[in-house]
């Protein structure tokens, strides 16, 4: 079975948030065919992911509500299928550090530090772009980098 398939083409280093993955994977998400459509032309070797959105994945997806979460085994090879075709970005304490730091000075609290997770990650790595749909949170995060975000529905 085959959960995704990528072209290969050459665009910016790019990092995806969680959300963007579960609806490129979830066919009765609302955004599943801007996800999808994203995840298909996005390049093999210059699209990250941080640690964390492993975990993040695997809750949400078998915990979907109204009988769209799928088994924990499913969930399972499809991820291992996409980290194939992924960069993973780990985190070190300081960049945690530094996430906390970046959440307090935005104002955000509670989950808001795991958006500030990804974006460790996407500085860490280099990227240019992070793909969300939760431009809210994380343009305050971003606010004082060089890092865009957008949507997948956007363009770049």
């Amino acid at each position: 079975m085959q959960c995704w398939t990528r072209r290969e083409s050459a665009v910016t280093k790019i990092l995806l948030d969680t959300n963007v993955l579960v609806a490129a994977y979830v066919k009765e998400h609302e955004h599943h065919s801007t996800s999808l459509a994203l995840w298909e032309r996005i390049g093999l070797e210059t699209t990250y992911i941080s640690t964390h959105v492993l975990a993040e994945f695997f809750a949400s997806v078998t915990r979907l509500p109204h009988g769209m979460g799928i088994l924990p085994d499913h969930a399972l090879l499809c991820l291992q299928e996409a980290l194939a075709q992924l960069r993973i970005i780990s985190l070190e304490e300081k960049d945690y550090r530094r996430a906390l730091a970046r959440t307090v000075a935005s104002g955000g609290t509670g989950g808001r530090i795991y958006d500030a997770l990804h974006l460790e990650a996407a500085l860490k790595a280099g990227v240019s772009t992070i793909y969300t749909w939760n431009l809210k949170h994380f343009l305050p995060l971003a606010a004082d980098t060089n890092l865009r975000v957008l949507s997948p529905a956007q363009t770049t």
